[in-house]
């Protein structure tokens, strides 16, 4: 059985926002915008067959989980304070 794949959207401190894969140690791509990020990682996420996309806010915690599946469905979770 496959790992579910999961990509994470954040902004680096001096830098550009940046979408990586859960564990890697370098980025997929960086992005000027929050929104060219994310849609980068939804795309790739598409492309792999599905997963989790995370998106961090500026304090580090999980701001919005966004399941992406093949068949371009999206389901987005919004979390209200933030979570590790």
């Amino acid at each position: 059985m496959n790992e579910p794949i999961h990509r994470v959207v954040y902004k680096e401190k001096f830098g550009p926002w940046v979408n990586k894969r859960e564990y890697a140690d370098e980025p997929t791509s960086t992005h000027f915008t929050q929104l060219a990020a994310v849609a980068s990682a939804k795309e790739m996420l598409r492309r792999e067959g599905g997963g989790t996309l995370f998106i961090r806010g500026p304090n580090g915690l999980i701001r919005d989980r966004i399941d992406v599946r093949p068949d371009r469905g999206v389901s987005i979770f919004r979390t209200g304070d933030g979570y590790r």
